[in-house]
């Protein structure tokens, strides 16, 4: 509908010292009195990141697209590269059906019809969650 993302124009109003933000998510998940993670505009976070910073510029700013270039998770890696968008307003990670079969395979997960998820079962040994952006692991 033509309209300018908020961030979008404040970069254009000259509003934040820099045209980046920082997303730093809790990995306790949600707890009381922890919090679910830090967005820091026009800067990097220095407080909640580490010293690795990597960048991968944006493909499309209309979702804040970029390019993906590997996943792996378990037993399954596939690599090839895709168009991803980077959604913070949801625990869920989207892909397609064929990738998303396999990932859940290679961890025991179940598809649930109803909530039209996949699940795992939270004493499962859960592997790492390695996705590649840029050169970056």
């Amino acid at each position: 509908d033509n309209v300018k993302p908020p961030f979008i124009e404040a970069i254009d109003q000259k509003l934040v010292d820099k045209p980046l933000f920082t997303v730093w998510l809790e990995r306790e998940g949600q707890h009381d009195n922890v919090p679910g993670g830090v967005f820091t505009y026009g800067a990097i976070d220095t407080t909640n990141c580490g010293p690795i910073i990597a960048f991968e510029p944006l493909s499309s700013a209309t979702y804040f697209q970029f390019k993906m270039k590997a996943v792996s998770f378990g037993s399954y890696s596939i690599s090839g590269g895709w168009e991803v968008i980077s959604d913070t307003g949801t625990s869920l990670i989207g892909a397609p059906n064929d990738i998303a079969q396999q990932i859940a395979d290679s961890v025991g997960a179940t598809f649930d019809y109803f909530l039209e998820l996949y699940i795992i079962d939270c004493d499962a040994q859960i592997p790492d969650f390695k996705v590649v952006i840029g050169s970056t692991t």
